[in-house]
This record gives C-alpha cells, structure tokens and sequence, in this order.
C-alpha cells in the first residue's frame, strides 16, 4: 500500500508564494504541489490537489491544520484512506480520544500495540509505541459528530528517546491520530505505525531540498 503525505511550505516573507504538496513517500517523488490563492484556507488548496490523482490503494497523511471534512471527503472520494493528527484545533475530540487510548480496560478488551525495534540516529536511543483502538469502542459519541461516517480506528503514538552520549532520557512524546483504516485488519497496529512514520519523509526528503 502507497502512502502520500500533504503538507505546506512555511509562508515566508515578502508575501512569496505559498504551495501545499502532494508527495508520495513510496517512490520519493512529488506528485504535485498546488498554490494557495491569496486570502485562500489552504484546506481548499489541498482538498484542489487530492482531486488530481487516484487515490486507490494509498493511505493519505497530513498535519492538524488539515483534520477537516472538506480534505477528508477529498481523500474518500478519490478511493484512499487517511491517518490525520490531532491536536487543539478539534480539542473535543481530541480529549475523548486520549481518554479512550488510555483506558486500560478498553486496550485490554479492544486495543491492539505494535513496539519498533530500537533506533539510534542523530545521537539518540529511541522506541516508538504505537496503540489502536477502533472507533466504536469509545463511549463518549459525541465529540466525533460527522466523524463517525468514515473514521474506523484511532491511534497514539508515544515515543521514548534517551540521549546515547549522556544517558538522558526525555518526556515520552506523545501524538494522536485519527483514521479510516479498518480495524478488522489483524496488524492494525502496525499499518499505523508505518504511516505515521512515512509521514515524516515529507520533511526528510522533500522540504530540506525546497529550502
């Protein structure tokens, strides 16, 4: 399964011009890039550039500031999945999900969790943990309005990172994420992890040769 990842290019100064990008992590390759119009949300820009491409057989990611309909009825549309973030800009719905993921008696009766092995680079020890609980296990309904058409599974990633030189270990980071991915599938768990790290390619191949 492919995976594309949405982002956009920090607005700089000088009023220069402003792109949301469309890149596909498997390949390493751009697909598109498309402007964000003056005085345009760049939600619009992205849910424009979804609509070039088939989307079948790929899972679409992207930061908080697209965790809107709008992109995500894109996505559905052209046939893919999504794994978004979440973070203040939905804090409802943000609130229930992290009270669900951790819940001890829902992981053990519903949730599934998938341990990387150990990673040293850039001078750090790291582990990432990612857990999955499927959408209807969380109780509080309301929060997660329209969501509940498509969203089927909900992760948290925590990742523990020590510093090899010094042996000193920081707070757990902990992200959220909300997705239509099944969770029927027997490696859910997993699936998430993979995307949520993909998504971060974006920034490792992609923006550093922009910049």
């Amino acid at each position: 399964m492919g995976y594309l990842e949405l982002s956009n290019d920090e607005r700089r100064l000088h009023q220069k011009l402003y792109y949301v990008t469309l890149f596909d992590s498997t390949s390493g390759l751009s697909l598109g890039m498309e402007e964000v119009e003056k005085k345009e949300n760049e939600n619009k820009a992205c849910v424009r550039a979804i609509k070039l491409f088939d989307l079948q057989g790929t899972i679409v990611t992207a930061d908080a500031l697209n965790t809107q309909r709008s992109v995500v009825d894109a996505i559905m549309e052209r046939g893919g999945d999504y794994v978004l973030a979440l973070k203040d800009n939905h804090k409802s719905l943000k609130k229930v999900v992290k009270e669900a993921l951790n819940n001890p008696e829902l992981m053990s009766e519903y949730g599934q969790t998938y341990v990387s092995d150990v990673e040293i680079a850039h001078g750090r020890i790291e582990q990432r943990t990612v857990y999955a609980l499927p959408v209807s296990a969380i109780k509080n309904k309301v929060p997660l309005k329209d969501w509940k058409k498509d969203a089927q599974t909900v992760f948290m990633a925590v990742t523990e990172s020590e510093n090899k030189k010094h042996q000193v270990s920081r707070e757990p980071e902990v992200r959220l994420f909300i997705s239509s991915l099944s969770f029927d599938n027997p490696n859910i768990a997993a699936l998430g992890y993979c995307a949520i790290r993909e998504h971060w390619h974006i920034e490792n191949k992609l923006h550093w040769c922009l910049d």
